[in-house]
């Protein structure tokens, strides 16, 4: 008997059915660890994303005074939430859990148009087990929600690739224009597809221009939103600019004051490791490899990468 078969859960020969293993073993393992995290509203950035959801519900539009107020996917989200169910933790907490079960079922999909369902079992396992993922499923926090959609567009990227079809390419632009209304963390991923582009990764650069089709229209969209309510249309660049002079429990003094992003590199040395510290350079990336909360799927991820 194989290891495949012995561990995973038998289901009828039925193909169909089948193919609804890795769903199965993924959603069912990520819905128990959901049950057991210890996790919820925590009264930290969660606090600001409230007072954000609750204004657009009080009053639109709403225009924020803090970098939280201005993640407005993020936010709308939560306060179409609260709208339809309730101001609940669980309301809360639902566009997290819905990320998470996006980031399981995109797993999923991807895999398989590349390897077996067997295969796709075990990376819904992986995943779905990663405690950063199960925590932040359940912290009202964007970090998942910034994850899926960078799943998402890297999904459709590739199929639109695959199958040279320019509405996929669109529609991938727009998710990463999504992604970057949430949170400009998302950058690396517009310079990998600027790098593509360069290098005219299995498709002609003519091709990848489909991406801005996409994307810009949601950032004009928000520099006309802040023109009109404020008369900047760069009122995020202004916000985003005074941030640092709030607390952070990541920055070294607590506050790092005077000091403006972006590419800052005093502003780089004052932020603590949360692992192992050599400098500041490498901190983030040896944390990536050393956090035993998501440390180990990129243990595994990047060898089975390079084994593709």
């Amino acid at each position: 008997m194989s290891l495949s078969s012995s561990i995973l859960p038998a289901l009828p020969a039925s193909p169909a059915l089948r193919s609804l293993r890795p769903y199965v073993v993924g959603f069912g393992l990520g819905a128990a660890l959901l049950g057991l995290a210890a996790a919820g509203y925590s009264d930290g950035d969660d606090h600001f994303y409230i007072e954000a959801a609750d204004g657009w519900l009080a009053h639109v539009p709403f225009v924020g005074t803090t970098h939280w107020h201005l993640r407005h996917p993020f936010v709308l989200a939560i306060a179409a939430s609260f709208a339809i169910f309730g101001r609940t933790e669980l309301a809360l907490m639902l566009p997290t859990l819905m990320a998470y079960a996006g980031i399981l079922a995109l797993t999923i999909r991807m895999v398989r148009l590349i390897a077996d369902d067997t295969a796709a079992a075990w990376a819904a396992l992986l995943v779905a087990s990663v405690p950063v993922f199960v925590l932040y499923a359940r912290i009202p926090y964007p970090d998942e929600i910034e994850l899926v959609l960078v799943l998402l567009s890297l999904f459709l990227l590739w199929r639109g690739i695959e199958r040279q079809c320019l509405g996929l390419m669109v529609l991938s632009g727009a998710v990463v224009g999504v992604c970057w209304l949430v949170r400009a963390s998302c950058l690396p991923l517009i310079v990998l597809y600027g790098t593509l582009f360069l290098i005219g990764w299995r498709a002609p650069r003519s091709f990848y221009l489909w991406l801005i089709a996409g994307f810009v229209p949601l950032l004009l969209g928000e520099w006309a939103f802040f023109w009109a309510t404020t008369g900047n249309a760069f009122y995020r660049f202004a916000i985003d600019a005074s941030s640092l002079e709030i607390p952070s429990a990541h920055m070294i003094g607590g506050v790092a004051h005077g000091l403006r992003p972006p590419f800052n590199l005093a502003l780089m040395a004052k932020w603590k490791p949360n692992g192992i510290h050599v400098h500041w350079l490498v901190d983030p990336y040896l944390d990536l490899l050393t956090n035993g909360s998501y440390g180990p799927i990129f243990w595994t991820g990047i060898p089975a990468a390079i084994a593709m």
